[in-house]
């Protein structure tokens, strides 16, 4: 073998272990559990994240990234330009409270992610693949009722369930003592009597004068002295 010949094969197998190696560390670094953690303090309340200084191999154009950068939490839809959001995802009311909960996987939502109200109530339940929206979604009332479900496929909504109000309200017991009140209180009310308009009898209606009815004029008598 000539002498160009080794040192480019040489140059071959080392360029080759380094690709190798470094692929390795890629796939531990995000893998580690143990990525570095950062606590960003916002007037809505605080955010605790893990980030990786890598970019993803594959950008892909249609999913939404997260990435860190100026001690904010930014989006983009198909682009990073700061620290990849790798690892658990929890943010807190200002009342120390859980808002939301989940997972990022190179800067991508995955698996299940759940919200709540600021009472500690879960608000939803939604399942993420590779940034997309991928299986059941529920949503929830601060009763704890479940308003709705919707099922989605790659982000796509195929099936939307809206739930029928079927709770009904606690009745509270009476007490005798507000019973008898009660009672008390039917029996001061005064009964009304309807007055029905009285109707006159046709047969008693004013008849019509006849001649013999008339007032007839007093008869002039002759005078004896003309």
């Amino acid at each position: 073998m000539q002498p160009n010949l080794k040192t480019n094969f040489l140059v071959l197998i080392l360029f080759l272990l380094n690709a190798s190696v470094a692929s390795a560390q890629y796939k531990q670094y995000l893998k580690d559990e143990s990525n570095p953690t950062i606590y960003i303090n916002g007037s809505n309340g605080v955010e605790r994240i893990q980030v990786v200084d890598e970019k993803p191999k594959k950008i892909l154009l249609d999913r939404t990234y997260y990435w860190y950068k100026s001690n904010s939490v930014l989006s983009t839809l198909g682009g990073i330009d700061g620290k990849m959001l790798h690892g658990n995802y929890t943010r807190f009311f200002l009342n120390n409270n859980l808002k939301e909960k989940g997972y990022y996987k190179q800067g991508l939502k995955e698996g299940e992610w759940k919200e709540w109200f600021n009472t500690g109530k879960l608000n939803k339940i939604a399942h993420w693949k590779k940034g997309l929206l991928w299986g059941t979604s529920i949503y929830y009332d601060e009763a704890g009722n479940v308003l709705k479900k919707e099922t989605y496929t790659k982000g796509n909504l195929k099936i939307k369930k809206v739930a029928k109000n079927k709770t009904k309200s606690a009745k509270t017991p009476i007490s005798k003592e507000s019973k008898n009140k009660i009672t008390k209180k039917k029996k001061d009310i005064p009964k009304v009597v309807s007055k029905k308009p009285l109707v006159k009898n046709p047969d008693d209606s004013t008849k019509k004068k006849t001649l013999t009815d008339k007032v007839m004029p007093p008869v002039k008598k002759p005078n004896p002295n003309p």
